[in-house]
């Protein structure tokens, strides 16, 4: 990991920063009001690509339609 991948890949890395983690208690709470609870790192994901603008690639996108972000499945 710190000799081959970080080096290689660092630049792809998004950090988890205060807001993500604001972001993420926020999605969790919102989805278990709603009576459909996100995994904690669905969650994190989710709030990752909300804190960062982002569309999430997934091919898995029901799971992440409580976190109401942008998504898309490659294989559609």
């Amino acid at each position: 990991l710190h000799d081959q991948l970080l080096p290689t890949y660092a630049i792809y890395f998004l950090p988890i920063e205060l807001e993500t983690m604001l972001l993420w208690g926020e999605l969790t709470a919102v989805s278990a009001k709603n009576g459909r609870k996100l995994p904690a790192m669905d969650a994190l994901i989710a709030a990752t690509v909300k804190q960062h603008n982002l569309t999430l690639v997934t091919r898995n996108i029901a799971d992440f339609a409580p976190a109401n972000i942008p998504a898309l499945n490659p294989f559609q």
